[in-house]
């Protein structure tokens, strides 16, 4: 299920073009791979709904078979939500501390640096 102000990826290779209508009228389609926000739905009402996108606004073009202005919509089925994860190293901390823990003792050896001293003025 999808909502305003959710963020999406476009999934679509390309946008069919019929007779280059959307070409004719300067439309920017959405980009595949790019992500994208919601900012609303257009429902045509035979099962099939568009999206409005925050980052794409187009002009108003005439609807096909009619007389009506309106923005255009993408497909809602070229969209899937984006999954944000948060990183977590926690699990990586853990094996950290673990493998420190099975050392056996008087094998940890001491890194020791040589760092050379400036050479002492007379």
């Amino acid at each position: 299920m999808f909502e305003i102000g959710q963020k999406v990826v476009c999934i679509a290779k390309e946008w069919q073009d019929p007779n280059d209508y959307f070409a004719r009228f300067g439309i920017e389609c959405p980009k595949h791979g790019e992500v994208y926000t919601i900012r609303g739905f257009w429902d045509y009402g035979w099962g099939i709904i568009g999206l409005y996108l925050e980052e794409i606004r187009n002009p108003e073009i005439p609807t096909n078979g009619d007389t009506a202005m309106k923005e255009p919509t993408f497909h809602i089925e070229y969209f899937r939500p984006l999954v944000e994860r948060k990183t977590d190293i926690s699990i990586f901390q853990r094996i950290d501390a673990d493998v420190f823990k099975r050392a056996p003792v008087g094998e940890h050896k001491a890194l020791r640096l040589w760092v050379p001293c400036p050479a002492e003025e007379s």
